[in-house]
Parts: structure tokens; C-alpha cells; sequence
């Protein structure tokens, strides 16, 4: 689900917050999951990359995505590209 688009004109940035289905993440584990094949709950489908994959790209194109570890309803991830 993406829950809206704010723009800093100070920062030449866009992020765009994506909620996730997934359950909080702990703030030790916010830059773990980000390695490849990581996956914190066993019980989801998955490979574990595709974080790996969005932030790879994000860099690559002078961005990031970092998790929100202030967002306590789930899991947020903020994607922020450069103007």
C-alpha cells in the first residue's frame, strides 16, 4: 500500500513510503534485513532478496530505502530518490 508522496525542497528528494504487510521490525534488526536472503519470520513466502534488490537500485540511483523505526504499526519503508 503507498500511503502518500512528500516532497523537501531543501533536500531535492521524494520519499514515498510504502507500508507493508509485514509485522513491526525491531529496531536491532532494521539494517539486517536489508542482506540478502535475510527473512525475520520463517512463516512468509519468500527468498529474502527483494529488500536487498530495492535498496541496491534505490543507491544505484543516488537514492535509498530505509526502514521506519519510528512507525509502530507494521512495517514502513521509505524510498527516497533525488530530484
Amino acid at each position: 500500500m503507498l500511503s502518500f508522496f512528500r516532497w523537501h525542497p531543501h533536500e531535492f528528494r521524494t520519499p514515498l513510503n510504502i507500508l507493508s504487510g509485514f509485522a513491526q521490525v525491531v529496531t536491532a534488526e532494521a539494517e539486517r534485513i536489508f542482506d540478502e536472503f535475510v527473512q525475520l519470520n520463517e512463516y512468509y513466502d519468500g527468498t529474502g532478496i527483494g529488500l536487498t534488490v530495492a535498496r541496491s537500485l534505490a543507491r544505484r540511483l543516488g537514492g535509498d530505502v530505509v526502514l521506519d523505526t519510528t512507525y509502530n504499526a507494521g512495517a514502513r519503508f521509505v524510498f527516497t530518490l533525488p530530484w
